[in-house]
């Protein structure tokens, strides 16, 4: 009887496994790895960041404390670089914890922060919207003289402006910064030419986003699909319908120009881009396509977002719910606060799903519950389960309440039958209720 011959033995983890696991979007087999590696003494600095990375991604708050403990251990956090400790900063914010991330970087000596360093803070006092704070950091990283300030540094900077809607003047400022540094010359990356589209926007400056957008080299024969998908977005959002659908004629011409190029059908931006332009457009069924067309390992955070929220938009509740359980089990993927935003209201309209409130305890899990489009889905939802009374706790919550927080309330109270009276929580305080939304309205 021949002898049976057993299989080679699975070559040990690297470094280099570890950062392919990670840039795969395999989370937890790059953990795995990291653990398998720690066990030869073999964790240095180019392993440890793409792990930490990981940890921010499944937002697993014990594996970002643990590989910090590991990283001083063995005297990585600050050395040769401060790549460690830069990605641990990320990691605690996305896993909620900001008074962590705050205290590693003012535990970092001066002369070790590097500019990725402010970016991590920036982008980290943002991800909690502490607007002011965000900009003081950039003023600190400035004053330091040591740091330029990249584009990513400047997106971050545009979103906070844009949430400072009492003063158009900072977001001007931060748009004649951008073109006196050269941000929005042809040929750069157009990351903070979109921010700057979509700061103009939130603040109410359709007029002053649609002149920057028509500065830019955009042509119609296939140039910055994203960049055309936002300004889109924009005008339909400002009410100005006609020329946005002008617009979407142009996008079909790109669509048409992406399907005859393999490399750009495949490209999960573009693709996000043409989803988001047909589910605007109520044609979830040519966005579902343009999504299927990108293989699953390419499929960016963005591009599900964008899925999801096409489906919840048009009330294709059950597909919207499936698509999210494929984004986690399958792809991996941890959702964000924008999915969650999404999501939300398929979870209160769906009939079939029974979980209605053991989504809100993921909300605060993932460390969502304090973002304000997420609080505005969690009303809604506990609006129409009838339970008025924590709809009006999570309004309590919310820091600066905006229409949509308002009409929530005020509409879940009529619907369920709370309207003013002389006595009772709701008649006592719908004065209060009103005296709050009049400014709003003015």
């Amino acid at each position: 009887m021949a002898a049976t011959v057993a299989p080679p033995a699975a070559p040990p983890p690297t470094s280099a496994t570890i950062r392919s696991l990670t840039a795969a979007g395999n989370h937890a087999a790059a953990l795995r790895a990291l653990s398998s590696l720690a066990a030869s003494a073999s964790i240095d600095h180019f392993s440890l960041p793409p792990a930490i990375k990981s940890a921010a991604a499944l937002r697993d708050a014990r594996a970002a404390h643990a590989l910090h403990a590991a990283s001083v251990r063995r005297a990585l956090l600050h050395q040769p670089t401060p790549a460690v400790a830069n990605s641990l900063l990320t990691a605690y914010a996305r896993c909620g914890d900001l008074a962590a991330a705050l205290a590693l970087f003012d535990a970092t000596p001066p002369e070790l922060r590097d500019a990725v360093s402010y970016n991590s803070l920036i982008s980290a006092l943002c991800l909690f919207r502490r607007w002011d704070h965000a900009l003081d950091a950039l003023h600190a990283m400035l004053a330091e003289g040591r740091h330029n300030v990249s584009s990513f540094t400047l997106v971050s900077v545009l979103l906070a402006c844009s949430h400072l809607a009492a003063d158009h003047r900072l977001g001007r400022e931060a748009h004649a910064f951008a073109l006196k540094n050269g941000f929005l010359d042809e040929g750069r990356e157009r990351f903070p030419f979109n921010a700057l589209l979509s700061m103009y926007a939130r603040l109410g400056l359709v007029d002053d986003a649609q002149r920057l957008f028509r500065t830019a080299a955009v042509a119609p024969d296939g140039g910055d699909v994203v960049t055309s998908n936002t300004m889109i977005s924009l005008l339909v959002q400002g009410g100005r319908c006609s020329e946005a659908v002008e617009m979407v004629a142009v996008g079909r011409e790109m669509h048409a120009v992406v399907i005859k190029d393999d490399e750009l059908a495949a490209n999960s931006f573009v693709a996000s881009a043409l989803v988001v332009m047909y589910a605007g457009n109520e044609q979830v069924g040519n966005a579902r396509r343009v999504f299927d067309m990108v293989p699953e390992p390419g499929r960016q955070l963005g591009m599900w977002n964008a899925m999801i929220c096409g489906y919840a938009q048009a009330g294709m509740d059950e597909e919207a719910l499936e698509l999210f359980a494929r984004m986690e089990a399958e792809a991996g993927c941890a959702p964000s606060e924008t999915t969650m935003a999404g999501v939300l209201p398929a979870c209160a309209r769906s009939e079939t799903f029974a979980g209605k409130e053991g989504v809100h305890g993921y909300v605060v899990k993932c460390g969502m519950a304090g973002n304000r489009f997420v609080q505005n889905a969690l009303m809604d939802m506990y609006a129409r389960l009838g339970k008025m009374d924590v709809a009006r706790r999570i309004f309590d919550m919310i820091d600066l309440p905006d229409v949509v927080s308002w009409n929530t309330l005020i509409t879940g109270c009529i619907v369920q039958g709370l309207i003013p009276e002389e006595d009772g929580m709701y008649g006592a305080n719908w004065t209060q209720f009103i005296s709050g939304l009049r400014p709003m309205l003015s």
